[in-house]
Parts: C-alpha cells; structure tokens; sequence
C-alpha cells in the first residue's frame, strides 16, 4: 500500500512538471535590430533576430517578409551551435534544435542578409519575421523598419509641371530640372522638346489703323488677326462716330458740308465707289461690289476693276476634226492646243483614233461578208453560211423535194417519208398516217367453203373497172384491180373487189393479203370449235 501511494505521488509531481514547463515554454518574444537604419541603393543590411523564452529545444524561423521591389534576400544563418541548425535561402525558412533545454535571455540566434536594390525608390520600409519554439509550442512576430536613401544620379529628363524650370512662350521652349529615378529634383536644367513653343501674350489693349484693329503680344509684338472696326451711332455735331471694340473714331463731329462726288471711281478689292473731293470728308456715294459677268471675268462691268482669276479646265480634252485641247468649263478659254497624234491605221475592227485625247480620225473600214468555207449551216427552218466575222450570210428558208418514202405504213404502224432541201441537202422526216383496219366481221352465209364458187369461174376483173383507177394520178390502171381473184366472189362469201387506198397500190396488195389470211384463221378456229363440240357429244352418248 505504501508503494503505491508514492507511486501515485511521483506521477502527479511528473505531471506538474510537464504542464509548467509546457506554460514557461509558451513565454516567447523576439526582437529585430538592423546594421543600418538608413541604406542607398547597392548596399548590404543584416537583420539579427533576438529570442527570449525558457525550456527551449527547437527553433523555427516560420516566415521573413519584407518589400521584394526594395530588397533581395541573400542568406540566413543560425549563430548557436545545437545539433541541428539549417537555413534554406530559397524558401526563407530554417530550423535549430539542441539536445538539451535551453534557456533564451535576449540571445541573438539568426543573421539575416539583404541587398538594397538599385530600382529602389527611396523610402521607408518593413522587414518582418515569425519565429516558433518546440514545434510551436510558442511563437511570436517581430519587424524592424529601414529608411532607404538614394545615391541621386540626375540624369532623367522629363517634361512635366513637377520639374518645370521655365514656360514656354511664344520665343522659346519651356525648361525642366534634370531628375533621378528616384523622383528627385535636381538644379540643372535642360531645355524642353525642340519646336514646342508657347501661346501668345495679347495685350488687351487694341491697335488700330483706319480700317482695322488688333492686339499684339506683350512679348515678340505679333499681331493676331486683324478684324475691321465696327462702327457705332452716327457721327453727330457733338459726337464723333467711334468704333464700338477698339474705340477708333471712324468719323468726326460733323461739321455743315456740301459733298462733292468726283466722276471717276475709287475701288478696291471687293467694291468701288465716288468719293466727296472736300477735305478730310470720307463720305462715299454708290457704294457697290463689282460686277462681273462669270467667274472668269477679269474685269468689273461698272469701274474696271481688274482682277486675278483661274479658269477651270476640264480633266478631258475637248476636241474638233484637226485639234485637241482643255477648256474652260466657265468661259470656254482653251489651252494647250496642239494637232491631234494618229494613231494605228483603221482596220475592220478598229477605228483609227487620237493617242492623245481619243478622237475618231477615221472610221473601221466597212467588212464585205464573206464565207470561211462553202459549208452550209442549217436548223430546222433555214439554211446559211458563215463569214470570218461570225455573222450568217446567204440565209433563207428550206426549199424541200417531193420527199422519198422512206418506211412504208401499215394498220399497226405509221410510216415515214423523207424530204431533202435542194439546196443545203439538210433533211426532214414526216410521219404517214396508219393504213385502215379491213372489215373483219363473220359473214353470216352458210355455204361451206368447198361449194363455194371458184375464182376462175367469174367474169374476167380484167373487164372490171377498179375505182383506185379513178384516184390514182401516178397511174390510171392499178394493177390490183385488173388481176387475180381479188375483186370478184371470194371464197369466203363476200362480193365486190376490196378497194385499196389511192396512191398506194403496193400497201394494198398486202393489206389484202393480211385479210385473206386472218380470215382463214378465223375459220380453222371455229372449225375446231365445232369439231370439240361433236367430240364432247358423242362422248357423253357413251357415258349414256
């Protein structure tokens, strides 16, 4: 029981002295101090870090901040022995650990360098570190500030109202206080971009002639823009007339005077006028602009006034039979008349012209249409030859022959019939109608075939009179109708002679000989027919 009560005890005392030593740990502060407080451009300033804390075993630099367009960090490095101490420079950051506690009392534990850029605009400016103890039991943050200076270099030059030494005026250009990068002004100057002058200084005080008034400059004595006086209230015999911006007196105080107008004009650019012959008498009578008949006038209809003009030539030659030349589209003044310059010989296709104004010298010789060959061209309605030139010459219409069976018709076909132009051989085809159908209807007459009277024995046709022989203007006798058994009693029955069409007696021999056969085949069917019929007679009579 005693053992374990010490147990116990020594447990809770290790406790304890766990929790005060983690509690004493958490007490950090750290400090910066620089090597310079105030830096130029290209100069090197080192940053020690101080510490105070207790128990520590391990240290932490966590983070170092500063102004990356004012300093470049170069390195850091531990300055206490311990079993570890790294700095890598890249990330900022490095590590020191001891074997054993130690105690920090205001102890300097980490160097850290910097170069000054030398972009760096002067100024004020932070550098700010985080450092942790036992793997941040304990961390604290602590900065310093460094003044930046600059090493002046005043060689810039810029034009602007911030390093304006002088304006400019209407003599001379502005100039500038040469600066540094750093924004500086220097005590030299420079003078401003070449040619850049300044406005005029009118005086606000008006000079003036009898006709016009104006302001000059307080510095090179130009004059701006002259402008004539306008004139205010008639001169009276207390009041003289004066202008109304500049004060000129335009006209005295009147005095009693009879004008007297002189005959011959006074003139100026714009008007002409008499003027009063008395003395110091200004007046003028039938004041008016001149007179001109068109922009090209020279002179005033009315006083002579004589005046500069310029015509307006047309961009194109005018021209006639011999010459070309530019006139006026106002007055039609010419110039730079000359001959006209020929040009190539006419041709058939091309009119012989002017090389320099175009004009027709003489016309395309006329064209005699003649055929490239004796070849006929035709269409369906005419025929023509064809000249070098392309045009159709010699056309007229076809002039078709009597035209040349070409295929016979026949009931079922129509046939074709060829004509011929007789003087260009191009050829057409017509269509003949389709022959007539016979009359194919059964004779009803019962008289067998065999009984049937033979052709020999009826009246010679050849005594007959055919009717194609009325019709037929080629020939009055149609073979057809004066031979054969055709015309009389066919074997069939039927009377008469089978009349051919007119004009055609070679497709009415066949035709008829179409019939003939059809008509026999008509019947060896029906003889069939009936022969079928008896056979199925007697067969039934057996079956009985």
């Amino acid at each position: 029981m005693k053992k374990l009560f010490a147990c116990v005890i020594l447990s809770f005392l290790m406790i304890a002295t766990l929790v005060v030593s983690a509690f004493a740990a958490e007490d950090l502060t750290v400090a910066l101090e620089t090597s310079k407080a105030s830096v130029n451009q290209g100069d090197t300033v080192t940053v020690t870090i101080s510490a105070t804390a207790d128990n520590v075993k391990s240290i932490a630099i966590v983070g170092v901040t500063f102004n990356e367009n004012v300093f470049k960090f170069v390195s850091g490095k531990w300055l206490n022995d311990g079993i570890m101490s790294d700095f890598d420079n890249d990330k900022k950051t490095g590590v020191w650990a001891s074997k054993d506690e130690t105690k920090l009392s205001d102890t300097d534990i980490v160097s850290l360098s910097f170069r000054v850029l030398d972009s760096a605009v002067s100024g004020s400016t932070d550098i700010s570190v985080k450092v942790s103890i036992n793997s941040n039991a304990a961390t604290a943050d602590a900065k310093c500030t460094v003044s930046v200076g600059c090493n002046h270099v005043f060689d810039k030059k810029v034009e602007t109202d911030a390093y304006l030494a002088t304006a400019a005026t209407c003599k001379a250009g502005a100039s500038y206080y040469f600066s540094c990068a750093c924004g500086e002004k220097g005590t030299e100057t420079f003078s401003g971009t070449a040619g850049t002058l300044g406005d005029h200084k009118y005086s606000t005080e008006y000079k003036s002639d009898k006709d016009n008034h104006w302001n000059e400059c307080t510095v090179c004595g130009a004059k701006n823009t002259a402008v004539a006086h306008t004139p205010g209230a008639e001169a009276t015999a207390t009041t003289p007339q004066v202008c109304t911006v500049c004060k000129y007196e335009i006209k005295p105080i009147v005095t009693e005077h009879t004008h007297t107008w002189a005959e011959t004009w006074e003139k100026d650019a714009t008007n002409h006028w008499h003027k009063c012959t008395g003395t110091d008498c200004t007046e003028k009578n039938a004041s008016a602009a001149h007179v001109f008949e068109n922009d090209c006038d020279k002179t005033c209809d009315t006083c002579g006034y004589e005046r500069e003009i310029t015509h307006k030539y047309a961009d194109k030659h005018s021209s006639d039979a011999t010459n070309h030349w530019y006139e006026c589209s106002v007055c039609k003044d010419k110039k730079d008349t000359e001959a006209h310059k020929p040009g190539a010989a006419a041709t058939e296709e091309n009119d012989q012209t002017c090389t320099v104004c175009g004009y027709v010298i003489k016309k395309a010789i006329a064209h005699t249409h003649k055929a490239t060959d004796n070849e006929w061209k035709s269409n369906s309605s005419k025929h023509w030859k064809v000249c070098s030139c392309g045009d159709k010459i010699d056309q007229a219409s076809h002039k078709w022959n009597s035209g040349k069976v070409k295929t016979e018709p026949t009931v079922t076909k129509e046939g074709e019939k060829v004509y011929t132009c007789t003087v260009c051989s191009a050829e057409k085809t017509e269509k003949i109608a389709k022959l007539d159908p016979p009359d194919t209807t059964t004779p009803k007459d019962t008289t067998e075939p065999a009984d049937t009277t033979e052709p020999a024995d009826t009246t010679d046709p050849a005594d007959t009179t055919d009717p194609a022989d009325t019709t037929d203007p080629a020939d009055t006798t149609d073979p057809v109708g004066t031979t054969g058994p055709v015309g009389t009693t066919g074997p069939v029955g039927t009377t008469g002679p089978v009349t051919p069409p007119s004009g055609n007696g070679g497709s009415n021999v066949g035709t008829i000989i179409i019939v003939i056969v059809g008509i026999v085949v008509l019947l060896a069917a029906a003889a069939a027919v009936v022969l079928l019929m008896i056979g199925d007679s007697k067969s039934k009579s057996r079956r009985r």
